[in-house]
């Protein structure tokens, strides 16, 4: 019988935060961030590529960028601005021609490179083991392009959903500031949310294997509420320090890369917690 008093629940949050800091440190995971940050910093240009590309469908392109823009400072810096601009400016400029596609395609295969690193760092994480073969190597392809449209998609929804909430902002009198502030909480809400289910999807079905839905939850809750504490505290610094302070005259990559470090240091940790959760012999914990 669980035992559900909260001396109990305490001693098992204690004893669950202790094992997953165990176990992300015998996994050698400050190594596997570092890789995936490598590879991330090239595949976020692949993301952004590709939100472009599908918000052009509904004729928002121009402001996406800015929110875009604007979201990608908010996180790495004002240095990252410049560069962003730049890569904008790139993709507009070989829209439609040859070499506007391959540059299209070379960045879908640079993309889907972090997403296969980051499937290998979640089968470490679980001790699932690599298949080899052609067919399992089309398929880890495979998955790693749909993850990379997951991910752009999810940008879309997120840039959809703050919009949404600017428009009810909007609609709200500038006499009732408590209905703004609701309007504003229900936007970063919403914004969270959608977070929660991307990394709940991530974390259940990119390791190929079975994992039950309750842990999967209460790592990808506790996971995007750190994400989000993260993402603040890393863009607070780096707008307070200054990227230059930091890499001198590579600034902007640095900024970035430091970013995506950090972000993916807490992923990795969600994956931890999610397997601790699944393992750990309390019901209410695993299910």
């Amino acid at each position: 019988m669980t035992d559900l008093r909260p001396t109990s629940i305490l001693r098992e949050i204690r004893d669950i935060v202790m094992e997953t800091y165990e176990s992300w440190r015998n996994d050698r995971t400050i190594r596997l961030g570092a890789g995936l940050a490598y590879y991330g910093l090239f595949s976020l240009t692949s993301v952004i590529a590709v939100s472009i590309g599908l918000l052009r469908i509904f004729g928002r392109s121009a402001t996406v960028e800015q929110d875009l823009t604007n979201r990608i400072v908010e996180a790495a810096g004002p240095d990252a601005a410049g560069a962003v601009t730049s890569f904008f400016d790139t993709v507009d400029g070989d829209a439609g021609s040859s070499i506007g596609l391959i540059g299209v395609g070379s960045l879908l295969v640079t993309g889907s490179l972090f997403f296969l690193a980051l499937e290998d760092a979640f089968h470490q994480i679980w001790d699932v083991p690599v298949r080899a073969g052609i067919r399992s190597s089309v398929r880890r392809r495979l998955i790693s392009l749909a993850v990379l449209l997951g991910a752009a998609s999810t940008i879309v929804v997120a840039l959809a959903v703050q919009a949404a909430a600017g428009l009810l902002e909007r609609l709200v009198p500038g006499s009732a500031p408590g209905l703004q502030a609701l309007a504003s909480i229900f936007a970063s809400l919403m914004s969270w949310g959608v977070l929660v289910v991307a990394l709940t999807l991530l974390f259940k079905y990119l390791p190929t294997i079975g994992v039950r839905w309750r842990p999967i939850i209460i790592a990808s809750l506790v996971t995007s509420a750190f994400l989000v504490i993260g993402t603040a505290m890393i863009g607070w610094y780096l707008r307070t320090v200054g990227a230059s302070s930091v890499g001198g005259v590579a600034s902007t990559p640095v900024a970035v890369l430091l970013w995506i470090y950090y972000e993916a240091q807490i992923l990795l940790a969600g994956v931890q917690l999610s397997r601790v959760l699944a393992e750990s012999p309390n019901r209410w914990v695993s299910g």
